[in-house]
């Protein structure tokens, strides 16, 4: 119809860390956010729902229709949680994204469990609690002989990492270095010590039927001793076999 005012409509469909990618932001940090989505206008408006995090409209860059970048402060009070971007056009269309951005806090690992292990242990779980962890985060130790055979992001507060010490791995205490995806790296000091241990990588038969008896069982690991004492259950069994 002539005279007809055609609105383009307007959506947000990511907010992302103009640095690192990640759409994950962590108190007391400020950054550059790149908003992409569609009909955004030259000026436009960017709020961010709730408190603690602020948004100066002096450095709010309207780079396309499908792409706006705000710069924001995200106050050390800022409340954690998922947060809404609104995306608002001078011609008064807006659109937003829901929660698409979280409000994190900063990365600090508190805990490693367990904190020692065995040299020439295979294929081991080491569990790091704390706060802050973002998905992507990466793992790394002081010295030689610790390999890194896979990373599991569980939550905000745990990351897994399944580790390999070699054999000939010099015993003592490691440095572990946590680094998030944005360049946060928490150091936490002698996290992890390296001992004689012993170290069981695998059980054979790892199942036995009910009422079984006489069954012989394969323990193979590291820094096995004939005085060494294997317990099942509450029961401990002191005649091992070990082999030349």
């Amino acid at each position: 119809m002539i005279g007809q005012k055609i609105y383009n409509p307007v959506s947000v469909t990511s907010v992302i860390d103009q640095k690192s990618g990640v759409s994950s932001l962590v108190r007391g940090s400020t950054y550059y956010i790149r908003i992409r989505g569609s009909g955004f206008l030259s000026n436009p408006t960017v709020n961010i729902s709730g408190t603690g995090v602020v948004v100066d409209p002096s450095k709010t860059t309207h780079v396309s229709n499908t792409e706006v970048v705000a710069y924001i402060d995200v106050k050390s009070t800022a409340t954690v949680g998922a947060r809404d971007v609104e995306v608002i056009n001078t011609d008064g269309t807006r659109g937003r994204g829901d929660g698409i951005i979280e409000i994190v806090k900063p990365l600090n690992i508190t805990s490693v469990s367990p904190s020692s292990i065995g040299t020439g242990a295979e294929g081991h779980w080491l569990k790091l609690t704390g706060e802050g962890v973002i998905n992507g985060a990466t793992v790394d130790f002081s010295g030689s002989g610790i390999s890194i055979d896979d990373t599991l992001y569980v939550s905000r507060n745990e990351l897994d990492i399944k580790i390999t010490v070699s054999a000939s791995a010099e015993v003592g205490k490691r440095d572990i270095r946590v680094i998030n995806p944005d360049g946060q790296i928490n150091l936490i000091e002698e996290g992890l010590e390296i001992t004689l241990q012993p170290v069981v990588n695998s059980v054979s038969p790892s199942s036995l039927s009910q009422g079984a008896k006489e069954q012989w069982l394969s323990i193979k690991g590291n820094n096995f001793y004939s005085s060494s004492t294997v317990t099942i259950g509450p029961v401990s069994y002191t005649h091992l076999t070990l082999p030349t």
